[in-house]
């Protein structure tokens, strides 16, 4: 989308930069700004202006300049990861840049290819590799301001909250909004909101596998994805249009409203895929299972059992492979399967106890970097 076609309130982190351009003469630097500004147009959707400006630096760059190509790098990144969530490609781009950053001397975006890179390997389940790249980000960005802490901030927080350590991460996006705020990046703000709920919910939905959600938890998460969802349409952002709608269902779901969840589901499951999200389609379509098994249409359920049956477990967290059996255990419950019952009921608990481990990690390397950073 272009910044021409919508702009519904002042962002203050792309009004920065064009003061820094205007005011710039010498041509490298100016360059330099530009790609940084590609980046930043690239966090509130603008797609197709950031692409325009980088297909101009490309242009102009024959010579390969070192830091304006690690620049250039790092907002292709930005957009594999915004437009797609491609987070092989995207990484492939913070890689690059990462390492000719550290050959340029560019500590900024050293810190900030850190921070980016911290949160690839995370949302991959790589934790050690996303310790070290965090500690990298933390170390940078000291006296610097910006992406880079901000991000190495959230990364820390979204850690925390899938650790089930609510009360950290709480503090840790509390400092990530403070740095957002300080840089104008209200795009950042919007993520930390959408991060924020997206953990929420997943957590409640887990628990809501194995015991009881309480009143007070459901309503503090249905708040915070309606804000998520209320930010999200004030900057009028255009990336992953069906993520919010399905963690609204999946409330539903904890809610048992569960002819409303399976019609939501229905309707937003076709994009998913689409949007990159395709090892989420398995537990969603195991969510509807258990919605249609409620609602009595046992033809939907046994449907969506067998699709989701037929998942890779490769391909998606311990959580949520976790919550897909424990979804179709209690389908095949009520539409008389006790095998298949006992059989998904004893995967999930499996996932369960690997999905416990993974938090203890996360607290184990994780908890020494917050200490450092708070130094």
């Amino acid at each position: 989308m272009s910044s021409g076609e919508r702009s519904r309130i002042p962002i203050r982190s792309i009004t920065l930069l064009d003061d820094q351009i205007n005011n710039c003469f010498d041509l490298a630097e100016r360059n330099t700004l530009f790609a940084k500004k590609a980046a930043v147009l690239t966090r509130h959707s603008f797609f197709e202006d950031a692409k325009d400006i980088l297909s101009k630096l490309r242009a102009i760059n024959s010579k390969y300049d070192p830091r304006l190509s690690a620049w250039i790098m790092f907002a292709e990144g930005q957009i594999e990861h915004f437009e797609t969530l491609n987070i092989i490609r995207a990484r492939d781009k913070f890689v690059r840049a990462h390492l000719i950053s550290q050959v340029a001397k560019d500590r900024e975006l050293a810190s900030a290819t850190s921070a980016w890179l911290a949160h690839c390997e995370f949302v991959d389940g790589r934790l050690p590799d996303a310790a070290g790249y965090l500690a990298k980000a933390f170390n940078w960005s000291r006296e610097l301001k910006g992406d880079a802490r901000g991000r190495a901030c959230m990364v820390l927080a979204d850690g925390f909250n899938m650790a089930g350590d609510t009360i950290t991460a709480k503090h840790w996006y509390s400092v990530a909004r403070a740095c957002a705020v300080e840089a104008g990046d209200i795009a950042m703000q919007n993520v930390m909101l959408f991060n924020s709920a997206a953990f929420h919910v997943a957590h409640l939905t887990l628990t809501d596998c194995v015991s009881t959600v309480t009143a007070e938890e459901l309503k503090r998460t249905k708040l915070e994805v309606a804000s998520a969802s209320n930010l999200n349409a004030a900057l009028g952002i255009t990336s992953l249009p069906s993520m919010l709608p399905i963690m609204l269902a999946e409330v539903l779901v904890i809610e048992k409203e569960w002819s409303r969840a399976e019609r939501d589901f229905s309707l937003h499951l076709p994009q998913l895929a689409a949007e990159g999200q395709s090892k989420q389609t398995h537990k969603i379509i195991a969510q509807r299972a258990w919605c249609r098994a409620n609602i009595g249409d046992s033809d939907g359920a046994h449907r969506d059992v067998q699709a989701a049956s037929a998942s890779s477990s490769e391909k998606s967290d311990c959580d949520d492979l976790s919550v897909l059996h424990y979804r179709l255990a209690a389908a095949s419950a009520i539409l008389n399967e006790p095998e298949l019952h006992e059989h998904h009921r004893v995967i999930a608990d499996g996932y369960l106890v690997e999905f416990r481990g993974q938090q203890s990690n996360i607290r184990r390397l994780f908890t020494p970097i917050a200490n450092s950073a708070q130094e």
